[in-house]
């Protein structure tokens, strides 16, 4: 009997198609408040990562949040 492994499986996903994470689990990541996002979704503030709506679900891509970790990054504390 063939068993697929999953870790196999998850290895050969198509690498344009980027993983939605949660309000919850991009606050985790980026170490900030859920309810500071939600605030920077109503204020439309570009301080604050691109969110996508799927009907009454806001989920945050994981490209979107590399980008937004990128373009914040500072080589020294003068930028």
């Amino acid at each position: 009997m063939n068993h697929i492994n999953p870790r196999n499986a998850e290895q050969e996903r198509d690498p344009e198609i980027d993983r939605l994470l949660t309000t919850d689990e991009t606050a985790a990541l980026l170490n900030m408040a859920a309810n500071t996002l939600a605030k920077g979704r109503m204020e439309g503030n570009r301080r604050h990562p691109p969110h996508i709506k799927i009907g009454r679900l806001v989920r945050y891509s994981t490209r979107d949040l590399s980008e937004f970790i990128r373009r914040r990054t500072a080589s020294n504390t003068a930028q």
